[in-house]
């Protein structure tokens, strides 16, 4: 009870701290077969009121299984002319749900990528279905850019599960071990941001110790213009290979705003408050295009610091990790496995 009302107040306070000024808004508070907003592939489904990205039927295998959801719209990223960057900041909560299973694969992914971004032909669980075959650490010619969710250690992983921010490869360039609790599928609330002044991309997501929920996060400095064209896909991405395990993204919150001076509220990585307070649910999903609301951002900024969670613009891990480089290991470790 405890996790499952934290989770409901990450979600509610994280919506809040939405940008209001917003180019591009689009909320779904749950999923339907028929909302045409949403463009399926694979084996991702609309199983009311959620998504399956990866097969979830008892007549039918598990492993193999490969799926994918996209906005309809491309997002307008940047623009040619005057070389400005967009901000971005969406909030989704998802299960990753492995039952009893002692092994288990292969996660999911928020990502961005050219218009055409297509399943690779040749599909390996390691490639969460976003790169496959020879262009697992290598994918320059259909190019990504992705915050994992990562629940098997390929060859090219650091040990465990783990959240990561990955360009063009399945080697993350930054990432921290996730404590989750993938063996019971617990919900899970993240956001990502991406501040276009500090050309830095942020995550901050949910971690569990016990009944304690609390934040996690990692970020780093890319500019965005530099690996993808200005108008691209967004959407989420799962995969299993010998191992499987069900997920399930249960809402999606996008908005995009022209670029600001954005600021940061609080630390991040302290404990999430425990309530039994609920967040409204609309009754369909809607897109929008809000106007400024400088009271609400003043919300914000006390709701920010009781809370723990930030902008994320700008900031640096309160625990770093090592980077990891976007070559491959010259071994892999005899007892890792690759999940194909």
């Amino acid at each position: 009870m405890l996790a499952c009302n934290s989770m409901i107040i990450i979600f509610y306070l994280l919506f809040l701290a939405l940008p209001s000024s917003a180019k591009l808004s689009f909320n779904f508070t749950s999923f339907n077969p028929n909302n045409h907003d949403l463009n399926y592939s694979g084996d991702a489904a609309p199983s009311s009121p959620v998504i399956q990205l990866t097969r979830n039927q008892q007549d039918k295998e598990m492993h193999q299984s490969t799926g994918r959801v996209t906005y309809y719209k491309l997002f307008h990223l940047w623009d040619k002319n005057s070389g400005e960057l967009a901000d971005i900041t969406t909030l989704f909560t998802f299960t990753i749900n492995a039952g009893d299973q002692a092994v288990y694969g292969d996660g999911m992914a928020f990502f961005l990528a050219p218009y055409g971004f297509e399943i690779p032909s040749k599909q390996e669980g390691g490639g969460i279905g976003l790169a496959g075959g020879d262009q697992v650490l290598n994918s320059t010619l259909n190019p990504f850019v992705a915050v994992e969710f990562d629940t098997f250690q390929n060859g090219w992983d650091p040990v465990g599960d783990h959240a990561g921010i990955n360009i063009n490869s399945m080697i993350s360039i930054t990432n921290v071990t996730w404590s989750n609790l993938v063996s019971d599928g617990q919900m899970n609330a993240a956001r990502v941001s991406y501040n276009s002044t500090a050309k830095r991309l942020s995550v901050a997501f949910t971690g569990f110790d016990g009944d304690r929920v609390f934040t996690q996060q990692l970020s780093t400095q890319v500019d965005l213009r530099k690996y993808l064209p200005e108008n691209v896909s967004i959407g989420f991405s799962a995969s299993t290979g010998d191992y499987f395990e069900i997920h399930t993204l249960h809402s999606w919150d996008f908005e995009s705003s022209l670029p600001i001076d954005e600021k940061i509220i609080g630390p991040i990585g302290s404990e999430m408050i425990n309530t039994n307070r609920s967040a409204p649910i609309p009754s369909a999903a809607t897109e929008t295009v809000a106007a400024p609301d400088n009271a609400r951002t003043k919300v914000v900024l006390g709701l920010g610091l009781g809370l723990g969670l930030s902008v994320l613009g700008g900031m640096t891990p309160a625990h770093p990790s090592s980077p990891v480089h976007l070559q491959p290991p010259q071994q892999h470790p005899s007892s890792v496995r690759h999940n194909k």
